[in-house]
């Protein structure tokens, strides 16, 4: 069997929300030993929640009111490689600054994932997946056109910052390997929710013109959208002028190629509400199957509007496995989501274990 990436690296992880649990979880997936740090033995989350987020992990419960608990903490972080955490006051709380723990172990990577990053004027403010897509301004683009701010269905903002806390750690120990030091890695969900918004920054960055929400349609290309056909329904994604002439074509609508209002991407964004309703003549004449025919003659952008069910019988994720079972040592198990990054030579694993939420360190 091919060694795992990580095998030998040994991870703390102090953590009170997903992103920290996500950054662990990518680490433990591919080899890292890494050891969850529980503050409290009370069950925070639902079991099958925490399964999905701590499988193959190892844990203890640590009390940092104890005086043995701190030292345990202290021993633990001085042969560990990597530390991991999500609470933005944790020296204040603890006393556990970053020079405090490097000066007990020199080669510490010291990675904070915090809301708002470790420094600044909402530097020590918890927060939520919830207020991050708040504050960094993803809820204000988010809804019907004309309706009131939304929730994104999934906690995006959590995992986003979890997969960027663990980027962030990667590169911190290959600097290790090459100088030998350890170093801080600090993290912010709010900073990665806007890297990803670059696109719709660039709008408002550009000219002023701040975005609203537009339901399903999009602000830098059109159409694109969700539209009924004979017996379901479609989305697609039209981006380019190439794409367009492809889409148009395919569905015997040649005269949209020269129509004045659809020229260009530019008169296409313009008329959005006029392109969407000549893509909904053209859908309803159509099968959802006879559409996917045509659009995948075409290599056009198409995709199914998946329910939850759906989605677990669909078969591309069936041939990539991409649900696992983790199971906890009395015998509970829950199907979870398994890692989404596949090595060529890495064995795949259909079952982890799950830690113990009450085991103690006494």
């Amino acid at each position: 069997m091919t060694k795992k990436p990580l095998e030998g690296y040994r991870i703390l992880e102090l953590g009170e929300s997903m992103t920290a649990a996500v950054c662990g979880q990518l680490l433990s997936d591919f080899g890292a030993a890494v050891l969850k740090i529980e503050q409290s033995t009370e069950i925070i989350l639902e079991r099958s929640h925490y399964a999905a987020q701590n499988r193959g992990k190892a844990s203890i419960v640590l009390d940092f009111n104890h005086n043995e608990d701190m030292l345990t903490f202290q021993t633990l972080v001085k042969s560990c490689d990597v530390l991991i955490t999500d609470v933005p006051n944790l020296a204040q709380r603890t006393g556990f600054t970053q020079q405090v723990l490097q000066s007990w172990n020199p080669k510490l990577i010291y990675s904070l994932i915090s809301g708002y990053g470790a420094d600044g004027p909402y530097a020590n403010r918890t927060s939520s997946d919830q207020t991050i897509q708040a504050e960094s301004g993803i809820m204000s683009i988010t809804g019907e056109e004309g309706a009131e701010p939304t929730l994104s269905g999934g906690p995006i903002a959590a995992y986003l910052g979890g997969a960027m806390g663990c980027i962030g750690t990667l590169m911190a120990l290959i600097g290790e390997l090459k100088t030998g030091q350890g170093r801080f890695v600090d993290v912010s969900t709010m900073d990665t929710v806007l890297f990803g918004l670059e696109s719709q920054f660039s709008i408002y960055l550009k000219n002023g013109v701040v975005p609203e929400p537009i339901g399903n349609n999009y602000h830098l290309s059109a159409p694109v959208g969700v539209f009924p056909c004979k017996d379901g329904e479609l989305t697609i994604s039209v981006a380019t002028d190439t794409q367009w002439h492809a889409f148009a074509e395919v569905l015997g609508h040649i005269e949209w190629i020269e129509d004045p209002r659809f020229i260009t991407v530019q008169n296409r964004i313009a008329h959005y509400p006029e392109i969407n309703e000549e893509v909904r003549k053209a859908f309803s004449i159509h099968t959802r199957d006879e559409l996917i025919a045509l659009l995948q003659s075409r290599h056009c952008v198409y995709g199914c509007l998946n329910n939850f069910r759906d989605v677990v019988a669909h078969p591309q994720v069936k041939h990539r496995q991409t649900f696992v079972k983790a199971s906890y040592s009395d015998g509970d198990s829950y199907i979870v989501p398994s890692p989404p990054i596949r090595l060529n030579d890495f064995e795949y694993v259909s079952e982890y274990h799950v830690p113990e939420l009450r085991q103690s360190s006494k």
